[in-house]
């Protein structure tokens, strides 16, 4: 085991300019055949958010990766947000979310920190925006 302090989970986002905080559940999971992390957020408020990131061609899990979450990328990689009331928006019905790995310790015990904002869509095309999103996340 590691001598460091278990380091926060902390995961945020804004929903069409409202702020969310994943304050009941934080999590970025590694599989370890694919190599596809799984970030997973919920707010209290019951709003979710899920960043499905397959690992990067050729050059795997590095600093500085950018991934890119659309409709062409589901269902390997794809971007779900939850709002109040149980609505579904997903990158594979439209939109684009865009994820910027700033660090990452690829590994069950590592960790992994960055960004992300764009844009998720429902089943009626309607829109929400995403901004301003931020994770830093142990891997389980």
């Amino acid at each position: 085991g590691s001598t460091c302090p278990d380091c926060e989970a902390i995961l945020t986002w804004k929903a069409n300019g409202t702020t969310i905080l994943a304050d009941f559940e934080a999590t970025a999971t590694l599989d370890g055949a694919t190599g596809t992390i799984t970030i997973a957020g919920l707010s209290v408020t019951t709003q979710g958010i899920g960043l499905t990131l397959p690992e990067p061609p050729l050059v795997g899990w590095v600093d500085g990766a950018a991934i890119t979450l659309d409709d062409s990328t589901a269902p390997a990689g794809v971007g779900t947000y939850v709002a109040v009331g149980g609505t579904q928006y997903s990158t594979s019905l439209g939109g684009t979310l865009n994820v910027t790995v700033t660090y990452i310790d690829a590994q069950v015990g590592g960790i992994i920190v960055g960004t992300f904002s764009g844009s998720v869509v429902d089943a009626e095309e309607d829109n929400v925006t995403i901004s301003l999103g931020s994770f830093q996340l142990p891997i389980q």
